[in-house]
């Protein structure tokens, strides 16, 4: 996807944490950013929503990366012009030049990434309920990201769940940061299904560490 594709899609709307997934930014900065008007024209509300023109998400990485930098009104300034003209690859404010092609660059591969991890998921209301899960399986999208966040390895889920490769595990940690799940994930949901792979009885003293 390159500029001129993200300019012809410039009224394509995200949510909060789809720009702050795609932007690699912190969702409360995201906020912060919008409450301080630094995005201009690029924020759309409706009906107490909040959504961001995609022209914006450039805007959103700029402002989050010259915090140190640039005073408010200063970013504000440069993500202006910016909106104004997107085919630009510096911005200038004062003595400070800013490049913005690797910013460019980073947008472009994570909202493809994340159009393509999409791509990987269906929800069925006929499988488990209307949870996400990798087309073509039962296996929820957000199990796998869960897994990973708690210190799984790929390579072991792989092992568990040999119908997946490395890119749908990497789609999962993707689509769960764009679209988090809501309440608390149960790691029941996930293998109610499964047989055990193996299991082994313990002796109580083994466990007790008594002799």
């Amino acid at each position: 996807m390159n500029d001129v594709m993200i300019r012809q899609r410039e009224e394509h709307v995200l949510s909060v944490n789809e720009v702050a997934c795609v932007a690699e930014v912190p969702v409360k900065y995201v906020y912060r950013i919008i409450r301080s008007d630094l995005l201009s024209y690029a924020v759309k509300r409706s009906n107490g929503r909040i959504a961001i023109l995609s022209k914006g998400l450039v805007g959103v990485k700029l402002a989050y990366d010259t915090a140190e930098i640039l005073t408010t009104e200063g970013r504000r300034q440069l993500i202006r012009r910016l909106l104004d003209h997107p085919e630009a690859d510096t911005v200038r404010e004062g003595a400070v030049s800013i490049d913005i092609q690797p910013m460019k660059s980073t947008v472009r591969q994570n909202l493809t990434a994340l159009e393509k991890a999409k791509g990987m998921v269906e929800i069925d209301s006929e499988v488990l309920s209307g949870t996400p899960c990798f087309r073509g399986t039962r296996i929820p999208v957000y199990h796998i990201a869960w897994m990973v966040a708690n210190g799984d390895e790929i390579p072991a889920i792989l092992e568990a769940y040999p119908r997946l490769n490395e890119e749908q595990v990497e789609a999962a940690i993707l689509y769960a940061k764009a679209y988090p799940f809501r309440g608390r994930w149960k790691r029941r949901q996930a293998w109610q299904e499964q047989r055990p792979i193996s299991s082994s009885k313990i002796a109580f003293e083994a466990l007790s560490g008594s002799a």
